[in-house]
Formats: C-alpha cells, structure tokens, sequence
C-alpha cells in the first residue's frame, strides 16, 4: 500500500509538473478559509489587505500546518479566534525566528525581523484594522503576510526556513547510508518514518526495535528525503480526490498499477479525480452502486486486472490517525462479480411491477450500526467493517454471526405493537437478501449437507435457499410459510392474529417448532367450514404439511442449530409465502400439463 502511495505521488508530481517545494505546501480549503487578510508591507509602512484566496495559486501562501498549539511552518495562518490566532500563530512566527537567528542570519533575515518589531510596536493597531476588514465577512478567513508585493513563496527568505523547519522535523531521527523501506534503494540518509501518515508511531518503548532504543526506531520503517516528499503529495492527492463516504465511514481509494502501461494509469486516475466526469457517469447509472451515493467501484470493475486497488479505511482523533481496516488487493475481476451477484439478488427480489429493489452495503449497515437504537454513535463498525473485508476477499463468515444480528432487528421490529407489519417484513427481506448475496459470494459455506429427496418446492430452494442444505432448515423454512398462511386466514376471518403470540417473539427452539406443525394443522382445521377459508389455499397447507413431516423425519432430533438460526430460516419462509405457494401451483401446472399430453398420446395410440 505504501509503495503504491508513493507511486501516485510520483505521478501526480509530474503529471501536474511540481517543484519539489510544491509538494511540501498544503492547500488551505477554499470551502472553509475563502478569504486571505494579508499584513502588507512596504518599506517601514503597512497596510491590511483583504482578498479572496484562488485555490489555483494557493501555493503562494506558503502554507503548512504545524502544532495545534504552535506556530506553522510559515506566518500563514487560519483564523479561529483572532486574537489568539494571531498571537500564538501569526507574530509567534515572527518573534521565534527573530529570536533564534543568529548574528550572520541578521542580513538576510532582515525583513522578518524588520516585520516582528513592527507587529510588536503596533499588535492593536493592526488587530484593530484587521477587525473592520472582517466586519462585513461572515465566511472564514486566513492571515499571511506581503512583502514589497511579494507573497511568501516569491521571498527566498521565507522558503529556506520552510524547508529547514520542515526538514527539522522529520529528521530528528535518522541514519545515514541506509536502504529505504520504500524504493529499496541505499540512500545517504533516511528518516524513521514519513510525516505522511499520522498513525505510524514510536510513542511506546515497546514500538521501537532495537532495544526499545528511540535513537534507532528508524529502523522500522526507514524512509528516504524523496520517498517523504512523495508519500507526502500522493497521500494529499488520496484526501483531496479519493476519499469517499460508507454508511457514516470514510474510506481512502488507493489505485496500485501491476505491469500497466502509462496509458492505463492516465486514463484511471483521471476517471478518480475528475468530479464531473464522476458525476456525470453516476447519473448514468444511479442504481448500480454498492456503497453510496458517491461510490467508485463500480466504473472501476471494467478495468483490466493490471489495476489493484487497497481500501484505507481511518479515523482521525485530534492530530492522530488510526487505521480500522485496511483491505488490500482488490482486483476489477472481483469487483465484476460482486456486481454480477449484486443484480441477480436484485432479480431474485423485484416488485410486482417489474422494478428492482437496489441491493447496496446499507443494507448490511442496517444491521450493523448500533447494538441499541437509544445510542448516539454506531458501535457496531468493527464488525461492519469485517464483514466489508470479506466481501471484497471473498473470505468465510458465520452464519450464526450473521444471523445474531438479523434476528435482534426483526425481533425489534417484530415485538413491536406499533411497527407496521410491512417493517417486519422489510428487515427479513433485507437480512435475506444478504444472505444470498454472501452464500453467492462464496463468503458463506455450504458445509456437509444430507442428501435430501427430490421436493415439490426445490424450485424455490434452488432461487432462494442454496443455503437450506440440511432437511431441518428446509423443515423451518417451510413451516414459516405454513404458519402465515395461518395468520393470513385469522387476519382475513377475525381481522386478528392470536396465533403470533404462538411464535414466542421469534425465540423458538427446537422443541417449539416440532410442536407447531401439529398445532397450525390443528387450527387450519378448525377455519374449514369458513369459505373464507379458500379452496387453494387448503390445497397450499395440505402439501406444505406433508413437505415438512417428511422433511422433520429426515431431520431427526438434535439439530445443530442456534436459535437465531432456526428463527432466521423460518421467519425468512413466512416472508416468502407467496414465492412457495407460486411454485407449488407453478408445479401444478407443469403436473396437470404432463397429464393432457399423456392423455393425447393415449388417444393417438
């Protein structure tokens, strides 16, 4: 990941033609800071100038943060408080480079401390007329400083110290005549780590090889001068073109080229960095996103397998980084086939009209985001984040993990009086749905099944149960669609549904469900002298009835199922009630078809 970092680096370096001083200065966001108050001086006279910052010329500020609670590596400043911005920020500059500079620096330096004896005289005065240049500005703003109507970047003064106090930094630990950890290549000096990444620490002993020796923690991640400034521009290239929005998480889009030509990288990078052309692709194809509204990945899929791509996912605390996942070599190839899986799961679940329901991440989000609804935060994004990896890994989950989750929202949904039904039925069909889109993947193993007999209703399990391998998950599956053909009739005859309380809040074991056949039998029997009662759907429960005994007796006693599993497979059979009834009469057709055709060749005989 890092190489490749560094590799975008290289690129956006000379693509964009920058000096190396380019790659040090940070853009200051335009959004937030649109205005640049300038100390203007001229000779011994000064003057507050106020003009709007144009992001094309940014560099000239000369800008680079610093310490939250020091000065910057320039007198460039943003402005939070004003007064305290341009205490400790602004004249601080001033006054520790005048101080610190020695007798044969005077000369040269003569115009910064020129300029911190003047702002010492005259702070009040200046903060004064900074206040009524501000007055009529209720966006944000950044203090900097002219000299003879040059900017900071066209005073060769200022860029030496620059360089010296960035260089200061990332040098106060570092050897010479080292390997670099990132080109491979001995160079004359290397520095312990880049200024790149804030989540690379040496905070603790323990963090350091050699001893627990801080002098020689460059040894665990040695860095040259150039690899630095590289990793630097490609890491700014990243947060300023590649970073995209997940379900409440970001995530740094890192592109890695395998033996590509530079054609190939052009045309890639230029599609990731292009906003409009994004924008433009994405109205084309809203419905075909997997992660959100800004999602990339899908015009990435038709790329060649000379394309990688490393998903960052971080999160910053203060001044600090720290990764959450790091998910590494996704290949285009992959990438078709989870848009592949993703359109048949939406196949397999389009509404009556013909329109898809969209398949994306959120609905996975939906499960894991908050172990309690009354929380303010998500807490669940480690266990999001996993089951993100192993999408794109194509590696194994639980389904009694997964299952854990499903059924603590539907039972949520299910317990409560005032959700409407449809709620209930929405949170099954997405748990459902990715399900499916997890057992296509590969992410879920089949594992050992029986051999089972040949089903009435294997159409069904073939669309939407290849994870049903066993006897007793079809059993329960079935058996939840023979349960709301009951509350279907109750609700029809007694616009009530006593018989839910029968299904425990969805909390079933195994004991409970071998007692429910009997019992659903038992009161369907009771609704037939009502015609309410319909003819098929009598038919409907006569053969689901027989398809799960004879599923039960395969099944044995003992499964080797948890709870949520067994309350997963069947609350998924009531939601598919009229896919079961639809390929009952599907077979029904095909039987009472086979039998004309018999019956016309008997006749022709």
């Amino acid at each position: 990941m890092i190489s490749a970092i560094r590799d975008l680096g290289e690129w956006t370096q000379s693509y964009n033609q920058k000096e190396v001083l380019d790659v040090l200065i940070e853009t200051i966001d335009p959004k937030n800071y649109p205005y640049a108050v300038i100390l203007s001086f001229q000779d011994d006279k000064w003057e507050i100038e106020l003009e709007e910052y144009d992001k094309f010329s940014s560099t000239k500020y000369l800008y680079r943060r610093g310490s939250p609670n020091g000065i910057n590596y320039s007198p460039t400043a943003m402005i939070t408080e004003l007064r305290k911005t341009f205490t400790v920020k602004f004249a601080a500059w001033f006054e520790k480079i005048h101080k610190e500079s020695k007798e044969e620096e005077f000369k040269e330096r003569f115009s910064i401390i020129k300029v911190a004896e003047i702002i010492a005289k005259e702070k009040e005065q200046i903060l004064n007329e900074v206040e009524e240049k501000l007055s009529g500005v209720k966006e944000g703003a950044f203090f900097t400083v002219k000299i003879d109507g040059k900017y900071l970047k066209q005073i060769p003064v200022f860029t030496e110290i620059f360089l010296k106090m960035v260089n200061e930094k990332d040098i106060q630990i570092s050897s010479s005549d080292r390997m670099c950890s990132v080109c491979g290549e001995k160079k004359s000096l290397v520095m312990g780590g880049s200024s790149a990444f804030k989540f690379y620490t040496i905070d603790k002993p323990g963090f350091i090889t050699g001893e627990f020796d801080e002098s020689r923690s460059w040894r665990n991640y040695p860095v040259c001068m150039e690899c630095n400034l590289l990793l630097q521009e490609g890491k700014r290239f990243l947060e300023e073109n590649l970073r995209f929005k997940f379900y409440g998480l970001s995530y740094l889009l890192i592109p890695q080229f395998l033996f590509g030509k530079l054609s190939l990288k052009d045309d890639v990078i230029d599609l990731l960095s292009d906003g409009e052309k994004r924008k433009s692709l994405q109205e084309k194809s809203v419905n075909n996103t997997i992660a959100s509204e800004d999602d990339i990945l899908h015009y990435l899929q038709d790329e060649s397998d000379q394309l990688m791509l490393h998903l960052l996912f971080m999160q910053k605390v203060q001044a600090a980084e720290r990764i959450l996942l790091l998910v590494q070599d996704v290949f285009p190839s992959h990438l078709r086939k989870i848009f592949e899986v993703k359109k048949d799961v939406e196949r397999k679940f389009a509404r009556r009209d013909g329109s898809l329901e969209s398949y994306n991440f959120g609905r996975i989000r939906t499960f894991f985001q908050k172990s309690d609804e009354e929380k303010k935060n998500a807490d669940l994004d480690k266990y999001f984040l996993k089951i993100t990896s192993a999408v794109f890994h194509g590696s194994t989950l639980d389904i009694r993990f997964l299952t854990t989750f499903f059924l603590k929202e539907i039972r949520r949904k299910f317990l409560n009086d005032g959700e409407n039904e449809q709620n209930v039925r929405w949170a099954v069909r997405d748990a459902l749905m990715n399900t499916l889109f997890f057992v296509q993947l590969g992410n879920l193993s089949k594992g050992e099944g029986k051999q089972m007999k040949a089903s009435r209703f294997e159409s069904v399990f073939t669309e939407y149960g290849p994870h049903l391998n066993k006897p007793e998950k079809r059993a329960l599956f079935l058996l939840g669609s023979l349960a709301q053909l009951l509350l279907d009739v109750q609700k029809n005859i007694r616009n009530a549904q006593p018989f839910a309380e029968r299904l425990k809040g969805l909390r079933m074991r195994e004991s409970d469900f071998l007692g429910l056949l009997p019992d659903i039998k038992e009161k369907l029997r009771q609704y037939e002298k009502d015609d309410r009662y319909k003819g098929n759907e009598r038919y409907f429960a006569s053969v689901l009835g027989e398809e799960i005994s004879s599923l039960l007796l395969q099944a044995g006693s003992g499964w080797k199922l948890s709870i949520d599993e067994m309350n997963f497979y069947f609350s998924t059979g009531m939601y598919l009630k009229y896919n079961v009834w639809a390929g009952l009469n599907e077979q029904k057709e095909v039987s009472e078809k086979q039998i004309i055709e018999l019956e016309g060749e008997e006749l022709v005989k």
